[in-house]
């Protein structure tokens, strides 16, 4: 499964990476240089290491698609072990592209700012407010705060979110009502789903959890929808009318 460089010194030492030219091999510090290469899945990849790794091994591939060298330590100097976890760790690559996600993960700050780039879009177009992408941004600044803005996509899980609600609570001494965290919540799963369509994420949805039923609305409103629950329900609407009548038609929806 894999191409032994070590009793041969090829003419290019990076075998799918493209060609590295003279001056920039010299730039590198003795210590970066690559003592030992050898290919994985006849070039696909490769497993590497440098006088400053301590011996441990590299898995290193190029990904086409993103237009990146993507690098993750194999934890074992002993080579057979390498082989055997980089070859696992190829076909995770694999795996993941043929299903459409990323390998390369954008934070949660960068990826609330690509959503909302889109949402901007639907102001200008008229297909919602100004005053509900307000709504909006202020939503998921709250889910921003609280799963810390600056952590990978990628560390995240569909229960990721299971202490939302009781933590929203908590921070808002039971001031904030159940239905605005609620709005909260449907709010924060529109932006995955969009993640979700555009690879980001392996999952539709967070699992938030479940408010008691006799808490789950406040006594002093009447039991009809409020502004902001109304111009989530029709922005939702609106989303997947627009999508099916894309389909419809034969468009594409990014």
């Amino acid at each position: 499964m894999y191409k032994d460089n070590a009793k041969q010194k090829p003419n290019n030492i990076f075998p799918i990476f493209g060609s590295v030219n003279t001056g920039a091999k010299k730039a590198l510090a003795d210590n970066q240089k690559i003592t030992d290469c050898h290919e994985i899945f006849d070039g696909r990849a490769t497993i590497r290491r440098n006088n400053r790794s301590g011996g441990v091994w590299q898995f290193n591939i190029w990904l086409r698609s993103e237009n990146k060298q993507y690098r993750k330590s194999l934890r074992t100097s002993h080579f057979e072990t390498a082989i055997e976890r980089a070859e696992d760790m190829y076909m995770e690559v694999v795996s993941a592209q043929k299903a459409g996600r990323k390998i390369f993960s954008p934070t949660v700050k960068n990826s609330i700012e690509m959503y909302l780039e889109k949402r901007r879009e639907e102001v200008d177009s008229g297909f919602i407010t100004i005053g509900r992408f307000g709504t909006i941004k202020t939503h998921l600044r709250h889910f921003a705060d609280f799963i810390h803005r600056d952590r990978n996509l990628n560390e995240l899980s569909r229960n990721s979110l299971g202490n939302y609600h009781s933590t929203r609570k908590k921070s808002t001494n039971n001031r904030i009502a159940n239905s605005t965290i609620l709005n909260e919540q449907a709010t924060i799963n529109a932006l995955v789903r969009f993640l979700y369509r555009e690879g980001y994420v392996g999952f539709e949805s967070f699992v938030f959890e479940k408010i008691k039923k006799e808490t789950n609305k406040d006594k002093s409103r009447r039991d009809a929808f409020s502004i902001e629950e109304y111009r989530l329900i029709t922005d939702e609407f609106r989303q997947y009318a627009a999508c099916t009548s894309s389909n419809h038609f034969g468009l594409t929806t990014s």
